[in-house]
């Protein structure tokens, strides 16, 4: 099993004359030491940033364990650490990351799905991302951070809110998105090229017309906002 289990029951042999001091301080040493063996396991705090999956073994086990949290939901308690420790792994994060878009039915953690999303910039991603923003059976708030994280995949540097998506503009006057340049983004085994760029661009288009006000007005301005930002003078011209 991936996760520590509990310590074996120790067996007293003929010898053993007492069940209450020894062996009380012993369980309690022992259950000390597990504590600590898991929050070793699981407490990203080994210089990561420095690290990939592929290059330490550390990293590519942290990684496995919250896969395996994500897709099974157990350990319930660890739920939230692996939805943050996946935007990490540059080989198993975005499998991972674009199946739980692709059962976005609800609002609950999605704001941090969001952001593991944005973290790491992988294709995969970007597609399962790009349906949902796309899908109207979907809740609105799904939608809009679904539109958050293409912004963020075409251009790294728009970490952005809600807020900022449905700030108010004309077709004329563009209130350019407030970036970051601080955020260390990660590039998954897909990356995501100029290609898939523009295949957000083309993407956003059609969500401009939706029936939901809010979700087209994000539209817009995001794709407005991506198409002035990379100097592509043609794209909003684009259907």
């Amino acid at each position: 099993a991936l996760w520590p289990t509990a310590p074996p029951t120790r067996r007293r042999g003929a010898g053993s004359t007492s069940t209450t001091g020894g062996d009380k301080m012993r369980l309690h040493v022992q259950g000390i030491a597990l504590i600590l063996t898991i929050a070793a396991v699981i407490t990203p705090g080994r210089s990561l940033e420095a690290q990939t999956e592929r290059q330490d073994p550390h990293v590519r086990n942290d990684c496995r364990l919250a896969a395996q949290v994500l897709e099974t939901g157990h350990p319930a308690p660890h739920y939230e650490w692996a939805l943050e420790f996946i935007s990490k792994c540059e080989e198993t994060g975005a499998p991972v990351l674009a199946a739980l878009w692709r059962r976005a039915a609800d609002t609950e953690r999605l704001d941090r799905l969001s952001m593991s999303s944005y973290l790491l910039r992988d294709a995969r991603i970007t597609d399962a991302v790009t349906e949902a923003a796309q899908n109207r059976a979907l809740p609105r708030l799904v939608r809009l951070n679904a539109i958050r994280v293409l912004a963020g995949h075409a251009v790294p540097e728009y970490n952005l809110s809600i807020r900022d998506l449905l700030r108010r503009e004309n077709e004329f006057s563009i209130i350019p998105f407030p970036s970051v340049d601080h955020i260390r983004v990660r590039n998954g085994e897909r990356p995501v090229d100029q290609a898939a760029i523009r295949g957000i661009v083309e993407a956003l288009g059609p969500i401009r017309n939706d029936p939901d006000a809010d979700v087209a007005a994000a539209a817009a301005r995001t794709r407005r906002q991506i198409c002035s930002r990379l100097g592509w003078q043609d794209c909003n011209q684009r259907r």
